[in-house]
């Protein structure tokens, strides 16, 4: 993690990247790629970097944090304006060209909300088997909205000004 966030501070420094991007391959293609797996933590990388802080400091219980808000199983191909909205969110912030705004919580949402909880929420994330790199992976959990996905989302939104594909 030493080399990583020393590079990283280097490449900040010299080339002016904003904090917020640096990215994880699978935040560019949710839906083709999962790496930096669970197991990067990007706690103690942002913690480094002296970014975003207090994304990772909670203002709501445990329960509330691990409450399901959305999921495929829940929303399966019924247009919901709670699933627009938060589609229209996770684009605003940068899930750009991996999610349609369609309100059906579909296998697009689904990849881009399992990519957002991996990044953002340690806490629900349910890591991957250690040494399996099979891209299909995936644990259902994870393609969840939480009510602690919904808090880091609301604080990235409120706190950054990103877009992961300016030219879109």
């Amino acid at each position: 993690m030493t080399s990583v966030t020393a590079l990283c501070k280097t490449l900040m420094g010299r080339w002016n990247i904003t904090p917020q991007n640096f990215v994880a391959h699978g935040d560019i293609a949710p839906g083709r790629k999962q790496d930096v797996s669970g197991y990067f933590n990007w706690t103690t990388f942002y913690a480094e970097l002296e970014i975003f802080p207090g994304l990772f400091v909670s203002n709501i219980t445990a329960n509330q944090q691990k409450g399901v808000l959305l999921s495929s199983s829940t929303n399966s191909n019924v247009v919901n304006a709670n699933v627009t909205n938060l589609q229209q969110r996770l684009s605003n912030y940068g899930y750009v060209s991996e999610i349609d705004v369609n309100g059906i919580f579909d296998a697009k949402t689904e990849a881009v909300v399992e990519a957002f909880n991996r990044h953002f929420c340690p806490e629900i994330f349910v890591k991957e088997k250690e040494h399996t790199y099979d891209d299909n992976s995936s644990n259902s959990p994870n393609q969840q909205w939480y009510g602690i996905s919904e808090e880091r989302l609301t604080y990235l939104l409120k706190n950054t000004n990103r877009d992961l594909c300016p030219q879109c």
